[in-house]
């Protein structure tokens, strides 16, 4: 999702910069969308963001009662089959239809809060 954005909003930048921009713009983008599958509960640290077209990642981390760090890291791969998904990268497997619905909402609000602020750039 990002690629097209950074012809537009870095003109002149070099293009071996263009990894390390990319970076910074998917952490900035993982940062405004945090929220969307609800409010992040104290101590965790969430983010949600979109490697490349097909690609999504959930990521969520907490101290568990123990104090022993718990990470659950979901990437979510959309196919015109269907979408699959890898917990801690484990192996791929398909996702139901409420599961494909909840990440297609997901994707339309991180779309619509990400070109929301984009657009403030633009101004």
């Amino acid at each position: 999702m990002t690629k097209g954005f950074l012809p537009q909003i870095f003109r002149k930048v070099r293009p071996g910069d263009l990894t390390e921009l990319e970076n910074n713009l998917i952490r900035q983008e993982a940062s405004i969308t945090k929220n969307i599958f609800g409010p992040t509960p104290k101590g965790h640290y969430r983010e949600f963001f979109c490697l490349d077209q097909n690609t999504w990642v959930w990521h969520d981390e907490w101290d568990d009662e123990s104090g022993n760090r718990v990470i659950v890291s979901t990437k979510y791969f959309i196919r015109t089959e269907g979408a699959l998904k890898s917990l801690n990268g484990g192996a791929y497997s398909p996702i139901d239809k409420d599961e494909t619905k909840n990440l297609y909402h997901a994707i339309k609000q991180y779309a619509n809060l990400v070109l929301k602020e984009y657009d403030k750039i633009k101004k």
